[in-house]
């Protein structure tokens, strides 16, 4: 099933890439903790409490990164998909 195998490797692509350009390994931490973990905000911040606000800013800026790398892939997908190809 493409959205099981496929689209699981394009968002892991993905999100590898934009973790490769976070300069901060705390970041990475909170990136991965936050979007493949799915821990929540509260326990992320209790972890890092120097900066709260962060923990939002960058889950933030991530899922709007990650949007719009998945929708530069997805349309050509979709349209393949419903031709039938």
């Amino acid at each position: 099933d493409f959205f099981d195998g496929e689209l699981r490797q394009i968002v892991a692509k993905a999100l590898s890439r934009i973790m490769n350009d976070l300069n901060s390994p705390m970041d990475r931490d909170i990136v991965f903790r936050r979007l493949v973990m799915g821990e929540k905000p509260i326990d992320i911040i209790n972890r890092y409490p120097g900066d709260p606000a962060r923990v939002y800013e960058l889950t933030k800026s991530v899922k709007r990164k990650l949007k719009v790398m998945l929708e530069n892939y997805l349309p050509t997908q979709n349209n393949a998909n419903v031709a039938g190809e």
